[in-house]
């Protein structure tokens, strides 16, 4: 999406281009360059990004992207380990029914994640309501305004 803005500083306009392209692998050993956590931290400085914010409603922004954006510095680090901050806002895509079971007490609870993609929110997932006593729904009231995610325009 574009808003109609550029970066204050010249060397953020650069950044601003190479970013995009960087590519993270799913491999769990792959690390941040510091190169590219400086682009990021120096882009996320620049003044523009206030105005940006102003229009966070229009485009998907993960609600904890302030915290990483913030921290990005430590990523790249070779002794980084994620802290209980990182891992409580961190998010994974879910698709397909997620169960998990535990018991409070003498209750069983089952949990099911039925995902939220609009292509999971066609899945048969009616079943996971059978013989059940209590539903529960949790959503994120921090994203109630946000465009989804699959909403490129």
């Amino acid at each position: 999406m574009k808003i109609g803005v550029d970066c204050v500083e010249e060397i953020n306009r650069t950044f601003a281009a190479r970013i995009p392209g960087y590519e993270v692998e799913s491999d769990p050993s792959f690390r941040l360059t510091p190169d590219i956590a400086n682009a990021i931290n120096s882009l996320w400085q620049d003044p523009i990004i206030a105005t940006i914010m102003d229009h966070s409603s229009e485009f998907y922004l993960m609600n904890s992207a302030n915290y990483f954006f913030a921290q990005v510095q430590r990523v790249p680090q070779r002794d980084y380990i994620p802290n209980e901050s990182d891992v409580l806002r961190a998010r994974v895509k879910t698709t397909g029914i997620s169960e998990t079971r535990f018991n409070m007490g003498q209750l069983p609870i089952y949990m099911f994640d039925v995902g939220g993609q609009p292509s999971e929110r066609k899945k048969k997932w009616i079943h996971c309501f059978e013989a059940l006593t209590s539903i529960i729904f949790c959503v994120a009231l921090s994203e109630y305004d946000q465009v989804l995610l699959e909403e490129k325009d």
